[in-house]
């Protein structure tokens, strides 16, 4: 369990880090010292404060030398970041009627005073606290998928010579993903579906916006796909995802850590989103959500104003 005030790359994260191979995402996060390694590092610990009760599960997500598990845990890490970084105050793995979605992000209205807590509303699970300091409030599930177009450190093991992949490698490379286009598309509309169902019911009680995020890393496919796939067999009784949000890193000369990112929101949605909820992200208009899979576009941000 993490100990508040603790570092996310303590000791025991940094020799965890050591044993694994040299091609390892996780060993040249913890300990390279390249800029781009560097700056990754301090925004995580950043977002780390953030953390709360999921600080533990998280270092030893973000430790692990599977991806999946390691980018997962960084794409959770860096919503709570965001969600920060635009206003929110944000509590990890809510109690909340017996479910606790990844992030309860709470904020008030402007100019609003704040509204009384009611026994309606904590009957439905709502910490009272939360109630009587926030206006606005909205649920936030996070899913990491990524490596589907070029895993992030593939560009850098290239450049280094003997490892570089040859025209027929990069040939075969290309078809293998042409191949697994389809599969690619159903994984991403499932996790956006099994979501759905799994908080539907919890949406409906609290009458909360709920957003699904995925962090894509630097990938360069999931984007388009999302924008295929999200509430496009979605009934009108089941319009509880106010919307899906894609976002990644993406790269800089100087290895700073900028995010860009985007919203698909749905028009339907039985609780949409507040205004300016994501005000650093591109919502894209209504009819704009199949614009084709072209990779997120728009300037990049920082985690700092």
């Amino acid at each position: 369990m993490a100990v508040a005030g603790e570092a996310l790359f303590n000791d025991e994260a940094l020799e965890a880090a050591a044993r694994q191979g040299i091609d390892s995402h996780v060993r040249w996060l913890a300990l390279s010292p390249d800029p781009e390694a560097i700056a990754l590092r301090a925004g995580l610990e950043h977002c780390f404060t953030f953390a709360g009760r999921s600080a533990g599960v998280l270092r030893k997500g973000l430790m692990h030398e599977r991806w999946g598990q390691h980018a997962g845990a960084l794409g959770h890490l860096l919503t709570l970041g965001l969600l920060v970084r635009q206003g929110w105050a944000v509590t990890a793995e809510p109690e909340l009627g017996g479910q606790s979605p990844d992030i309860l992000a709470t904020r008030n209205a402007p100019g609003a005073e704040p509204r009384a807590a009611t026994g309606a509303c904590t009957g439905h699970g709502m910490p009272p606290e939360l109630l009587t300091t926030a206006e606005l409030r909205m649920l936030v599930e996070v899913r990491a998928i990524t490596g589907a177009g070029r895993f992030p450190w593939e560009a850098r093991r290239e450049l280094r010579g003997p490892g570089r992949a040859s025209p027929a490698e990069r040939e075969a490379q290309a078809r293998a993903t042409a191949a697994s286009a389809e599969a690619l598309r159903e994984t991403v509309a499932a996790v956006l579906g099994k979501k759905a169902e799994r908080y539907a019911a919890l949406v409906e009680r609290l009458a909360l916006p709920f957003v699904i995020c995925l962090y894509e890393d630097k990938d360069d496919q999931i984007a388009g796909i999302a924008r295929e796939v999200a509430f496009g067999s979605a009934s009108d009784s089941s319009r509880i995802v106010s919307a899906v949000i894609v976002f990644g890193r993406i790269d800089t000369r100087d290895g700073a850590l900028l995010l860009r990112g985007e919203i698909i929101p749905d028009p339907e949605a039985r609780f949409p989103l507040p205004p300016d909820a994501w005000p650093l992200l591109r919502t894209l208009p209504a009819g704009m959500a199949r614009m084709g899979r072209a990779p997120l576009t728009g300037p990049g941000f920082s985690l700092h104003a």
